[in-house]
């Protein structure tokens, strides 16, 4: 499905990526958000292993693979859920993390690997600078700036990948 998502001003970077589910040091990867919100990373360690526990599929973060989850909501209607890794994308000798930085944040602190989604051959450029870690801080989600642009660094918005195909809301 990577394969057809697009950027805002309709080029295709995935066309024709290779993609491999490998587990991925998180220090090595860049980053291009300026912000980690310190709600959303928190919500993210007390809640998806309690989401997980009734599946036959490992619980902690950095185990999950890609999934589709058949079952029921709050209400208990039948639902489908997707999980995604994090994705990152190979540019030059760099890996740049895409989507997942909280994820991303919660292994580095935890010293763990995780399994995250590589794409190589990206025939579009990154749509921002890409940045070590220690570029980023940690904020509230109350912090939260309105504007796209100011969350990322030198962001080209129109070099952005639109995810909402994966379910992905960014």
């Amino acid at each position: 499905m990577l394969h057809l998502v697009k950027t805002k001003d309709g080029q295709d970077p995935f066309k024709n990526a290779a993609i491999r589910l490998i587990k991925l040091d998180p220090h090595i990867t860049r980053v291009g958000q300026r912000f980690i919100y310190r709600d959303k990373y928190v919500a993210f360690m007390e809640n998806v292993p309690g989401i997980f526990s009734n599946f036959l599929i490992p619980c902690g973060l950095g185990d999950l693979g890609a999934y589709m989850i058949f079952g029921l909501d709050k209400n208990d209607t039948p639902s489908l859920a997707l999980y995604v890794p994090p994705l990152v994308e190979r540019h030059g000798s760099h890996y740049v993390l895409m989507d997942g930085i909280h994820r991303n944040y919660i292994a580095r602190q935890q010293g763990s690997t995780p399994n995250v989604i590589v794409i190589y051959d990206v025939s579009v450029p990154f749509p921002c600078e890409a940045k070590i870690w220690k570029a980023t801080q940690v904020i509230p989600l109350a912090d939260r700036h309105v504007e796209v642009k100011d969350r990322f660094f030198d962001l080209n918005d129109q070099l952005m990948r639109d995810l909402k195909y994966l379910g992905i809301d960014g």
